[in-house]
């Protein structure tokens, strides 16, 4: 992602960046919207949204498609949990486990026998000192 860039907090203070070029996570006390720039980083951030250089506070059609039912059709980590049939308590009574249990397996995480073959497995490679 091009608008995510590590910042030199020396640089920022010297005013090589600009600090409305900062992504908001990296600013203390940022927001998405840019509410949190204040004097002149907010008029010219104010000036870069007129020119289409600055689009913080603004919904782009990307965010506006995503809100209206896109985030069902977005593949993401999180939608693996949603494909599962059935609700958690109902594979968990199926399965004989707790819900945690079920929302554990649903993760992908290895019961203690899994976990215990698969570092049994890999003994023969453990280089001894």
């Amino acid at each position: 992602a091009t608008h995510l860039f590590a910042v030199d907090p020396r640089k920022i203070k010297s005013g090589e960046v600009p600090i409305e070029e900062v992504p908001y996570m990296q600013r203390s006390g940022g927001a998405w919207d840019g509410s949190d720039l204040k004097g002149n980083a907010k008029r010219r951030a104010v000036k870069k949204q007129e020119q289409g250089m600055y689009t913080a506070g603004k919904w782009q059609q990307s965010d506006k498609d995503y809100e209206n039912g896109g985030k069902d059709k977005v593949m993401s980590f999180f939608s693996s949990f949603n494909s599962q049939k059935g609700d958690v308590k109902e594979r968990a009574a199926k399965n004989k486990v707790s819900e945690d249990t079920q929302l554990w397996r649903d993760a992908g995480a290895l019961n203690s026998k899994q976990a215990a073959k698969l570092k049994a497995s890999k003994l023969g490679e453990e280089k001894k000192f």
